[in-house]
């Protein structure tokens, strides 16, 4: 508890966990912070109140209920992942635009088995997947929660593109479990460069759980490295991803070149790459 205070003292995450109605901060940070460490070691808040003595059952359900939300964690989370982006010395680990993204599996017991789905893979005890995207500065900059048996390729564009750090990940690897041909012409649309990385060292890396940029990146030999940005590499110049320092492609952008209309395919490309600046 005194880790999680500390931080927010350097970062004041807790200000993102604002009130429901009135949007305004919570005014008792330690129970917040509570609430948030029972949440996060799924201890609960019956168990963490009498844990915890200085802080009432009563308390704890209503700060959870009134400022515990997904997207209040989204807007700390980013937060956290911009906090360590400027330190100095996650710039030894990578420059924050490569990133990889793979699934755990986490087992659900009691109430939690009627809403899970059993997978093969796993074996016959139900539970649900959390989808991870890690930075090369081994951040982790967006997670979701998916059904055991759902495909996770679809959810590596929920990370790429609704992730709210300031983070500009123009680099991506999954392993097979992420791959589809839809998401190769999908990133090269949206002027990502992706590369699935399914050999037997990304395999060996996703039993242990690792599936970190550079476990990714090893994993590829050069050759297919440079055929994966030859084929999938974005239309986007360095002014359109944002590392000249300029403004990202706004609406009205995306606005011009629809009004211009779509003549070929290099202005379709364009047209993605709008969208992806205005989404972010």
């Amino acid at each position: 508890m005194e880790l999680l205070s500390e931080v927010d003292g350097w970062t004041h995450l807790a200000d993102h966990f604002v009130h429901l109605r009135t949007l305004a901060p919570p005014k008792h940070r330690h129970a917040l912070l509570t609430a948030v460490l029972a949440d996060g070691i799924n201890l609960g808040l019956a168990r963490m109140s009498e844990a915890c003595r200085a802080m009432s059952w009563r308390q704890l359900t209503w700060t959870a209920d009134w400022h515990v939300r997904d997207e209040c964690y989204a807007r700390a989370l980013a937060e956290l992942i911009d906090a360590q982006h400027r330190q100095p010395l996650s710039a030894h680990w990578g420059a924050g635009a490569t990133s990889s993204s793979d699934a755990q599996f986490f087992r659900a017991g009691g109430r939690g088995e009627v809403r899970s789905h059993a997978h093969p893979h796993y074996g016959p005890d139900p539970g649900v997947k959390f989808y991870t995207h890690l930075s090369d500065q081994f951040g982790p900059y967006h997670t979701n929660v998916i059904a055991a048996t759902a495909h996770e390729a679809p959810h590596v564009l929920d990370g790429l593109l609704y992730h709210e750090s300031s983070l500009v990940i123009d680099e991506h690897y999954t392993d097979t479990g992420g791959f589809s041909d839809h998401l190769f012409a999908v990133c090269r649309l949206l002027g990502f460069r992706y590369a699935n990385s399914g050999n037997s060292s990304a395999r060996s890396s996703r039993s242990t759980g690792c599936m970190t940029p550079s476990c990714a990146g090893a994993a590829m030999s050069d050759s297919t490295r440079a055929s994966s940005k030859t084929l999938y590499d974005g239309p986007c110049s360095s002014t359109d991803s944002g590392k000249s320092g300029t403004a990202r492609t706004g609406s009205s952008r995306i606005s011009s070149c629809w009004a211009s209309g779509l003549s070929s395919v290099e202005q379709f490309y364009s047209l993605a790459q709008c969208i992806r600046g205005s989404s972010r």
